[in-house]
């Protein structure tokens, strides 16, 4: 839902004085313009965290604590709230141009424990003093920024989801010390694409080993087993496992090209699907033991992934059940390719040879005798013609 509009263009008429509030009242309306442009653009996960430029700098969004004045400091971070409203702070903007002019911070005090959510807001209608000061009179600042605060809120459970409000990270404060949870992947604050932040590129890096290894396994199994005189239960692991990793075949490159530019979410709901397929393929009776030996876990275990929805501000836990549904699929593949189905392990070189992989020569049977030829009868003699009798 857009805001209402509290700021309008103003009727410029000659000879009128003018002053700078009528300035500001343009300026306000233009920014109510592109804030709706933006916002028309935005759907429930298209907001977060925006990838940061500077590649170097670390933990990103950057928080530090300083023990010293017991203050929370946000030094970095560059993101769109969930009502368009452009969030922009970085050391590099800071410390050159004094854009802003402070840095947010919150009070924590290192002794209170607990857990807490940290939200940023922005005021743009709440405008202060940034940049280097005029060389001329009044003395001011040569340009302004949004108001920006830090907050903290005891952690509940909920989610905060406003307009001009976005929740940046979560601390945990223990035994004197001050955790920032987002600087060591326990927490992923809303990111606009997979690439915002270091935890979801390296859940997004993982993920694609693991689906990759699916397929592998599948290679590995076909290698084995060959193309001919295969077992019931060679057959059946066989045509389970393609059904399994076809989807991946069709899939991999959306995954890696696309999906990295991208909310979170859209990985997220990628994996369910997938989970959903093979699933449905896994739900069935088998007769090979090594199926039904994983099967009752695994069926579990992406029920559970089923049954989770992804939100958008909490992302850590749907991944983590994605994460061990992936890891327990590459165990059961792994174990389909190198299991004795029937106690011959084939060439994984040349599947079209059934020889034993490393076979050594074995010597050929000697030649059997040849049997006696069988006697040929004599023929029969000749009918000898009788003479005639006379009576």
């Amino acid at each position: 839902m857009l805001p209402d509009i509290t700021s309008f263009p103003v009727n410029w008429t000659d000879g009128m004085k003018i002053s700078s509030r009528d300035f500001i009242a343009m300026e306000n309306a233009f920014a109510d313009d592109l804030r709706d442009a933006r916002a028309a653009g935005l759907h429930g996960y298209a907001y977060g965290l925006l990838p940061t430029n500077q590649p170097e700098v670390d933990n990103y969004p950057k928080l530090v604590y300083d023990y010293a004045r017991e203050l929370l400091v946000l030094r970095e971070c560059r993101a769109l709230t969930p009502g368009g409203h452009r969030i922009e702070i970085t050391e590099a903007n800071h410390e050159r141009r004094k854009y802003p002019a402070q840095l947010p911070a919150v009070a924590v005090a290192a002794q209170e424990p607990g857990r807490f959510d940290i939200y940023l807001r922005l005021d743009p209608a709440e405008r202060v003093g940034a940049g280097a000061f005029a060389a001329n009179n009044p003395p001011r600042h040569q340009a302004v920024a949004p108001r920006y605060e830090l907050s903290k809120r005891r952690a509940d459970g909920t989610y905060v989801e406003q307009e001009n409000f976005l929740k940046i990270s979560e601390i945990e404060v223990r035994e004197g010390r001050v955790e920032v949870l987002s600087a060591t992947g326990r927490y992923i604050p809303p990111c606009l694409t997979m690439h915002a932040c270091w935890p979801l590129r390296r859940i997004h890096e993982a993920g694609e080993e693991r689906l990759k290894g699916l397929v592998q396994h599948h290679a590995n199994l076909v290698n084995r087993l060959g193309v001919d005189g295969r077992s019931d239960a060679a057959g059946e692991a066989a045509g389970l496992v393609e059904k399994i990793v076809m989807p991946l075949v069709a899939s991999l490159n959306h995954y890696r090209y696309v999906l990295p530019a991208q909310p979170p979410v859209c990985t997220a709901v990628y994996c369910k699907d997938y989970v959903q397929t093979v699933r449905f393929w896994l739900d069935r009776p088998f007769r090979t033991d090594v199926i039904n030996r994983f099967k009752p876990e695994l069926l579990e275990a992406m029920a559970l992934l089923e049954k989770t929805e992804p939100r958008h501000g909490a992302m850590r836990p749907l991944f983590d059940q994605v994460m061990q549904v992936l890891d327990g699929l590459d165990q059961f593949l792994a174990e389909l390719s190198r299991y004795q189905y029937d106690k011959r392990e084939f060439d994984t070189y040349d599947y079209n040879r059934l020889a034993p992989a490393g076979a050594r020569a074995v010597p050929a049977p000697p030649p059997a005798e040849p049997a006696p030829p069988r006697p040929v009868p004599a023929p029969a003699p000749p009918d000898v013609k009788r003479p005639e009798r006379i009576y």
